[in-house]
């Protein structure tokens, strides 16, 4: 696998943001809505690193077809969230 970084300088125009809300919901904002073209029906992977296991290094992985390890992007109002509460807990 070979990591792509978003440089925060590349996409200055817009403001995308994902928030882990207190109950545990993982939600994304207009502009991570539109930069990551998310959609209903798809989902998000999480994945840690096995070599090196850390807190501190989390990947996502957002999928578009019905995969049962993922976590499912729910629409409430104009924005997406997923219910990752038993990851974050």
């Amino acid at each position: 696998m070979k990591l792509k970084l978003y440089s925060a300088k590349e996409i200055s125009t817009s403001r995308p943001k994902a928030t882990v809300h207190k109950s545990g919901k993982l939600g994304y904002n207009r502009d991570a809505i539109k930069d990551l073209q998310l959609k209903q029906g798809m989902g998000i992977l999480l994945f840690g690193d096995e070599e090196h296991p850390s807190p501190l290094c989390l990947f996502m992985k957002i999928v578009t077809d019905t995969n049962p390890d993922s976590f499912k992007l729910v629409k409430g109002g104009q924005y997406y969230y997923a219910s990752t509460k038993a990851f974050m807990d």
